[in-house]
């Protein structure tokens, strides 16, 4: 096996090759790094809770729509069935709240930029805290 001698000896020549000693620390440093940023990363995306309380009992509603019996259009919102789910005071929602997140161009700049936009109800704020 290995002795104290041979650690010395291993030690000590590693000592006269410092830029190799410092070109091996610093790629295991970075490439740890960027491996505690993945794992990282990769929680906050996939694996972390919701920020809302009771993200269990929270619903996405979205519909599609059917020509002669084929699917033509799929995760739509069927406007008049929102606003009259969220207006019936007698379902069984314990919470309430309407988002729409669309993407629009403004033609009136001259880069025509797109933007992100959100329209939301006054609950929506609440399911936050």
């Amino acid at each position: 096996m290995f002795s104290i001698k041979d650690f010395n000896i291993a030690f000590h020549s590693l000592l006269k090759a410092k830029g190799y000693v410092i070109t091996v620390v610093l790629t295991l440093g970075i490439t740890l790094g960027a491996l505690v940023a993945m794992f990282n990363l990769n929680y906050q995306l996939l694996a972390s809770p919701l920020p809302y309380p009771d993200q269990d009992r929270l619903y996405i509603v979205k519909g599609s729509a059917y020509k002669n019996g084929q699917l033509a259009f799929s995760d739509l919102n069927s406007y008049p069935a929102l606003i009259e789910a969220y207006t019936d005071k007698e379902n069984y929602f314990y919470q309430k709240a309407l988002i729409n997140v669309d993407q629009d161009i403004i033609r009136s700049l001259p880069d025509t930029p797109q933007i992100n936009t959100s329209f939301i109800t006054p609950e929506y704020l609440d399911l936050l805290h």
